[in-house]
């Protein structure tokens, strides 16, 4: 992945956490866009189009289908404290399961 792209997301993220729930979806379209855009290897991850793979480094939160439902996505990072562990261990991420087959 390429430093600029990373920048790119790290930039999209901060917008994210502070979105509206109106323009939280363009904010992860872009996003996807960025991501599906790159190949190659960043720190514990792999790209190869749109398959990710990840070397575990620390806690990991996987995530079901939301089907858009927003509401359902901040209950679960507050309840699982995902935020909280991320500024504690910045390797820590998330992983959104959506519709795969």
């Amino acid at each position: 992945m390429k430093w600029d792209s990373v920048l790119q997301l790290q930039q999209l993220v901060k917008e994210a956490l502070e979105a509206e729930k109106e323009s939280f979806e363009a904010i992860l379209k872009e996003a996807a866009r960025v991501i599906c855009c790159e190949e190659g290897k960043m720190e514990n991850f792999e790209i190869y189009g749109r398959l990710v793979k990840v070397s575990p480094m620390c806690d990991a939160l996987i995530i079901g289908d939301l089907h858009g439902d927003l509401d359902s996505l901040v209950e679960i990072l507050n309840k699982s404290t995902f935020i909280q562990k991320l500024h504690q261990h910045p390797t820590s991420i998330a992983i959104f399961l959506g519709d795969y087959g």
